[in-house]
């Protein structure tokens, strides 16, 4: 069942929630942007931990995830079968199961999720820096 079937049938009450969820988090990621481009000093902690969210993808046997909310550099291993590969997404999405996603087994990193959570922890650590300065 594809999302938009979810959504006009009703049916999958689970598969709502997480759309509704999905929405949630994209809404909260543009307010908590735009608190830290106010100058907000809390800001700038929440931006870092939804950027945080977003550095592992894997799919296995057992479980997958991948969350991304506006793009998504991802470099990873594919296990089966072996090798390297990359990809450039933009726009939202959540994978989120238990259970198998396909054939396809792999671990990766959001590369622009991992330069954010850097540059998110160095400017909170200036920012400590100024606060401390007499």
């Amino acid at each position: 069942m594809n999302w938009l079937n979810a959504v006009e049938s009703g049916r999958d009450a689970v598969t709502l929630l997480a759309l509704v969820v999905l929405a949630g988090v994209g809404v909260t990621g543009g307010l908590v942007a735009i608190f830290y481009l106010e100058g907000k000093r809390q800001a700038g902690r929440w931006c870092m931990y939804f950027w945080a969210l977003q550095i592992p993808t894997f799919a296995c046997d057992v479980a997958s995830f991948r969350f991304l909310a506006g793009s998504d550099l991802r470099i990873g291993m594919k296990l089966s079968p072996p090798g390297l590969f990359f990809d450039l997404q933009l726009g939202y999405g959540l994978i989120a199961r238990v259970g198998q996603e396909g054939p396809l087994a792999y671990f990766g990193l959001n590369v622009l999720a991992v330069a954010a959570v850097i540059f998110f922890l160095h400017k909170g650590r200036r920012q400590l820096r100024a606060q401390c300065a007499p």
